[in-house]
């Protein structure tokens, strides 16, 4: 009756590894968030994600910048 108390133990570290080491929490962030993006010679620029723009934003022609800027989460950070 000895040796079973052990196997008991290391059965729910087990347990409680496996659970720890469960990565599905980050799947769930980025599903469903498809983007477009712009490709300007090797640069991929205007990019637009599910948290609106994001990066370098450079004039073209589907666009009404006259400036180069740069985006975060849909908000201007540096122009």
């Amino acid at each position: 009756m000895k040796n079973v108390k052990p196997i008991y133990l290391l059965t729910a570290v087990m347990i409680f590894i496996i659970v720890s080491c469960d990565n599905n929490q980050n799947k769930v962030a980025n599903e469903n968030c498809p983007s477009s993006y712009e490709l300007i010679g090797k640069d991929t620029v205007n990019v637009i994600t599910c948290h609106g723009k994001q990066g370098k934003w450079v004039p073209s022609i589907s666009n009404k910048l006259q400036d180069t800027i740069y985006y975060k989460n849909d908000s201007i950070i540096e122009k």
